[in-house]
């Protein structure tokens, strides 16, 4: 897999899009610390994505989300 994106989250960091098997992916995966083990998440980008950026915000910026 190559192409994906980390963004820090709390005490750890997020994997976001990528590229694996022929095809851009929308998969995200939080790295537990403790197992040392990637968890695919439920959520999921709009659209597959390589090479995206990726950042937190603040959810008080989107009321009513």
């Amino acid at each position: 897999m190559y192409g994906m994106v980390s963004v820090q989250y709390g005490n750890t960091f997020a994997i976001v899009g990528g590229y694996h098997n022929g095809a851009e992916k929308d998969t995200v995966y939080l790295y537990n610390p403790e197992t040392e083990v990637f968890d695919l998440l439920e959520a999921r980008l709009s659209r597959p994505k390589m090479y995206a950026t990726a950042f937190l915000v603040s959810e008080d910026i989107f009321p009513g989300c």
